[in-house]
């Protein structure tokens, strides 16, 4: 954690983490490396600077002092063939929702300071009206896995509160939202919104879900911060703050998590409970499983890269864990990934087109099927799987691979 004038700066990009469970901060700084600036950092670098460029071009909004800041990425980088369309998806969607007259900035970097800590964020786009009442601002994500929609993330609302002690009792009104166009349709909102008022806290289709308002969530936050400060070292696990730690598989509560989940999820365990179900024993095996989900997964990642060093891992009890052949999914070939996504956006309506942004063979299928009426497959008639085959057959292919092999 930084510290300006002997105090903390907390990002608001970091609230969710830091107020959910403070000790991650504190492992994660310690596992920190050099590769931050990987391809999806890469894409939502190009992708963040391209829109704002639009925002300049189009619509007359106002750049950071000093201009925008450019990507840092590899010259000899390229983006995905979905960027442009992302980009469009993200300015129309903001654009559309701006008025005429409101002043609109685009990487607008903020700081206040409280009495114990500086709260700082870097807002992707904002609009305020003329006598500064109400104010929108939208913050863009790039990557495919959902993050909490707006009512419930505390990034949105750290920056509304950056918004409210900036601009103080002029400010009645701010709404804040997060688009996400790579997200499937199935996982979530591709766009959600807050309203925060004198009034209370409304979501995107102007329902009441909270009784706080504006000054309620600036005390809240403040109280929220304060005490993840004052307990560095509380770990707290749980499916929304553990989901995409960086620290999962070094978190001595996921540790202890998982050697719980071991001992009771035995075979008899799991007999007995089918015979005598048991509600509160089955939810909380399935918040394990929410929990423990994804992170066992990025262990069994892990392990096959490990195999292809030490070829062979053999247990107490004799199992062994190793790397045999495997013939991978059908992929598209990234040579021709731009035609196929210009032909996808020629032949599906948009929504249908949306959820193909990330060029899967299944979604395609699926996507091609809906549009023309088909069945998604079928032994003898037309159906979305033959469609995908016949239109970009020649630029699949099979990536052959190793998978990991449990031999007991």
């Amino acid at each position: 954690m930084n510290f300006k004038n002997g105090k903390p700066v907390v990002r608001v990009s970091g609230l969710n983490q830091l107020i959910e469970c403070p000790a991650s901060r504190t492992i994660v700084a310690k596992l920190r490396t050099q590769d931050e600036d990987d391809s999806a950092s890469w894409e939502g670098q190009y992708c963040h600077y391209q829109a704002a460029c639009r925002f300049i071009d189009k619509q007359g909004a106002m750049a950071p002092e000093g201009g925008l800041l450019l990507p840092n990425i590899p010259a000899d980088w390229k983006p995905e063939s979905f960027a442009e369309w992302l980009i469009e998806f993200y300015h129309r969607a903001v654009a559309e929702e701006t008025p005429g007259d409101w002043a609109l900035s685009v990487e607008e970097e903020m700081i206040y300071e409280f009495p114990r800590f500086w709260l700082s964020g870097h807002v992707d786009v904002n609009a305020i009206a003329p006598d500064a009442s109400a104010l929108n601002f939208d913050d863009l994500k790039c990557v495919v896995n959902p993050v909490d929609e707006a009512p419930d993330n505390w990034q949105v609302l750290g920056y509304a509160v950056l918004f409210k002690v900036a601009y103080g009792d002029r400010l009645k009104r701010i709404r804040g939202r997060i688009i996400q166009p790579r997200i499937k349709e199935e996982e979530g909102k591709r766009v959600s919104g807050v309203v925060l008022d004198e009034r209370g806290t409304w979501n995107d289709a102007g329902e009441l879900v909270g009784a706080a308002t504006i000054n309620d969530i600036v005390a809240g936050l403040e109280a929220k911060i304060n005490a993840a400060l004052d307990n560095p070292m509380l770990l707290n696990d749980g499916p929304k703050q553990c989901r995409w730690c960086p620290a999962d598989l070094q978190c001595p509560a996921l540790r202890e998590k998982r050697k719980f989940m071991k001992m009771i999820l035995t075979k008899e365990a799991l007999d007995a409970i089918e015979a005598t179900p048991n509600d509160q024993l089955l939810a909380e095996w399935a918040l394990g499983k929410k929990l423990l989900g994804s992170k066992l997964e990025k262990a069994w990642n892990l392990m096959k890269e490990r195999l292809a060093t030490v070829k062979e891992v053999t247990m107490p009890d004799g199992t062994k864990l190793m790397l045999t052949d495997w013939q991978g999914a059908r992929e598209l070939l990234e040579e021709h990934k731009p035609a196929v996504w210009e032909e996808i956006c020629n032949q599906l309506d948009e929504a249908r087109a949306y959820a193909c942004l990330n060029l899967s063979i299944p979604t395609l299928e699926r996507k091609f099927a809906e549009q023309l009426g088909l069945p998604i497959e079928s032994k003898k008639g037309d159906c979305g799987k033959r469609q995908v085959e016949e239109r970009f057959g020649a630029a699949m292919t099979r990536k052959a691979g190793k998978q990991l092999t449990i031999v007991l």
